[in-house]
């Protein structure tokens, strides 16, 4: 069964999206821990790279970060399946941007 377009525009945006938010998360990390030890100023492409993981973050990868940090820690706590869970708002958060996406190819056809 082939997928309509809306469904390969929403599934090819969360792709996307969820590779972008991925990438930026661990470049920005990556630079980070490079400088741990010596202590050096965050450079430019480090704080761009950091305000854009923050910005594709949103809105569920945010509002998680707003629970106690006690649940965070739970979660965290619970070995590997604990890791796997974490990768989950990262997807869903993906989902809301493919689904967003559907809502602003089907409102735009609509005008036509």
């Amino acid at each position: 069964m082939a997928l309509d377009r809306r469904m390969a525009i929403g599934i090819g945006v969360s792709a996307a999206h969820f590779a972008l938010q991925l990438a930026t998360l661990f470049a920005a990390f990556s630079m980070s821990m490079q400088r741990f030890d010596t202590m050096a100023a965050k450079g430019t492409a480090e704080t761009l790279l950091t305000a854009m993981s923050a910005i594709l973050a949103f809105p569920i990868v945010w509002a998680i970060g707003l629970l106690p940090k006690s649940i965070l820690n739970s979660i965290s706590g619970m070995g590997m399946a604990g890791s796997i869970i974490g990768y989950i708002p990262y997807v869903l958060n993906s989902a809301v941007w493919g689904i967003a996406a559907i809502v602003a190819y089907d409102s735009l056809k609509k005008r036509k």
